[in-house]
């Protein structure tokens, strides 16, 4: 197989290491979410962040 010719699945992106990605992937996130004009309070942001966490579990 040409490795590539081979899409990367989307699930792979999600494998960041957070110890070295996770600042840089947060803030992104939430730069993105302040753009949709939605007020992020600490507990939306802690609960978003746990999610994230959860995922990148379940993933790995």
């Amino acid at each position: 197989e040409d490795m590539s010719q081979q899409e990367v699945p989307e699930t792979q992106l999600e494998h960041v290491d957070p110890d070295v990605n996770w600042p840089e992937v947060v803030k992104k996130a939430w730069a993105t979410m302040a753009k949709g004009d939605k007020p992020l309070c600490r507990n939306n942001k802690r609960r978003k962040i746990n999610a994230y966490q959860e995922r990148l579990t379940r993933n790995s």
